[in-house]
């Protein structure tokens, strides 16, 4: 009997051993093990993930494997029900414009283009204005210092500003600005050139600043360009006349210069001239002959102007 105990003893501890210690976690008695509860967790989130109602990326995601598979007319429906899904998904419109093209339904795939066109410009609008609005108060931030004239400072603050929104024109103008004060026009002229670059639909003010530093740095064919520019904007504007009537003297294109001074005395209601201009002006066409007519006619025009001693806007 007591043989019968000791081995009934003996088999019950190597059963506890075997139920907390074994690495299988397989337990013959007690809660169900570590290993059965993942086993039942990964089986309950398997049969979960059924019931989940799928995103627009997931048909997107679908469509795009049917694209590359060659299933156009499924892989529609999926862009299709994407769409259904997040109206503003474009990814979805421009896959979708895609397919139909390759189906020959162009007519279909316009619509979606544009659709496609028509968020993207909305969303990047939503970003430029925030993006915009932050750079507006960095840039508001420098002001302190150009009416404390410290525009050395200014400088290196529209310097940091830029690297930090190198896509946005306002920094380059900012500093170009301060650049014209400190008489840095080469520097003014790259930022202005820049600026023109990063936008769209160039104002009046960036024509005409670009301009006039190029007129100062006697780059007058370039100057002449962007004074074209602000007269198709504005073709009752006086002042860029004006300045292409010297720009074409300059250059001894005295035909133009004769256009241009004629719309200028047209426009204007002062008829202004500087002296310093007048001098120079006439010194180019006093190096010709009186018989050329467009010679002539600009003198004759240029002395019946008013002149003035302060530099004109």
């Amino acid at each position: 009997m007591k043989k019968i105990i000791f081995v009934l003893l003996v088999f019950g501890c190597f059963l506890y051993l075997v139920n907390e210690l074994n690495p299988f976690e397989i337990k013959f008695f007690g809660e169900d093990s570590l290993y059965v509860k993942k086993e039942i967790k990964a089986e309950t989130i398997k049969k979960e993930r059924k019931h989940l109602p799928a995103t627009a990326k997931t048909y997107f995601a679908m469509g795009r494997r049917s694209m590359k598979a060659g299933k156009l007319k499924l892989a529609i429906s999926y862009f299709s029900k994407a769409i259904q899904l997040d109206p503003l998904f474009p990814e979805a419109y421009k896959e979708r414009a895609l397919a139909k093209d390759k189906l020959g339904d162009y007519t279909g795939s316009k619509k979606d283009y544009e659709t496609y066109m028509l968020i993207n410009e909305r969303k990047n609008r939503q970003q430029n204005d925030k993006i915009r609005y932050a750079l507006k108060k960095l840039l508001a931030g420098v002001n302190p210092k150009l009416a404390e004239k410290r525009y050395d400072e200014a400088v290196v603050d529209y310097t940091n500003i830029i690297s930090s929104y190198p896509k946005y024109p306002e920094g380059y103008i900012a500093r170009a600005d301060v650049n014209t004060i400190l008489k840095k026009h080469e520097d003014a002229l790259a930022d202005y050139n820049k600026a023109l670059s990063l936008t769209n639909y160039p104002s009046i003010p960036l024509y005409l600043k670009t301009a006039e530093i190029q007129y100062q740095l006697k780059k007058y064919k370039d100057a002449i360009g962007n004074y074209i520019q602000i007269v198709r904007l504005d073709p009752d504007y006086d002042y860029p006349y004006y300045k292409l009537t010297g720009s074409f003297i300059l250059t001894e294109n005295f035909e133009k210069a004769l256009d241009n001074l004629k719309k200028y005395i047209n426009c204007s209601e002062d008829k202004n001239i500087q002296t310093s201009d007048f001098n120079e002006w006439n010194t180019i066409l006093n190096k010709y002959t009186n018989n050329d007519l467009n010679i002539r006619d600009l003198k004759t025009n240029l002395k019946s102007l008013k002149f003035v001693q302060y530099k004109m806007p």
